[in-house]
């Protein structure tokens, strides 16, 4: 049996598309937002990161979520083969963060792949700098 409204939906693509049109464990461009925690930690506007696999967020419910405090801090709007405009309906989430929490920052990629003992990824630096902090206080 089916849920009728699904949060997280995974994503099936149409039997005749390309195999370009799968996004896990490809590189893909997201579009991070002005003013997020996201932000502030790259640096950038627009970041490259290995998608992680085939569950997206269901766009129909990103007012009611971020209403309830979640921030879409990342998008990637997917490149639709001729034919599949109406695959998804706009941007895709890949980073959301919590509003009042003092480091809540979750992807839809693999931050691993990009850090090196010495480099670390920014989201696993800012949060052990976190977890650092949170411990002096406490």
């Amino acid at each position: 049996m089916r849920a009728p409204k699904l949060l997280v939906k995974m994503f099936v693509p149409p039997p005749d598309a390309p195999p370009a049109f799968f996004r896990t464990l490809i590189w893909t461009f997201v579009y991070v937002a002005e003013g997020s925690r996201a932000s502030r930690l790259y640096g950038e506007g627009i970041i490259q990161e290995r998608h992680r696999h085939r569950y997206e967020v269901n766009n129909a419910y990103r007012d009611r979520l971020n209403k309830a405090g979640l921030v879409i801090a990342g998008t990637y709007t997917p490149a639709r083969p001729s034919g599949h405009e109406s695959r998804a309906g706009g941007d895709l989430v890949e980073i959301v963060e919590l509003k009042d929490h003092p480091w809540f920052v979750a992807g839809q990629f693999h931050p691993e792949l990009r850090s090196r003992p010495w480099e670390p990824h920014p989201l696993f630096a800012a949060f052990i700098q976190a977890a650092l902090g949170h411990q002096a206080r406490a």
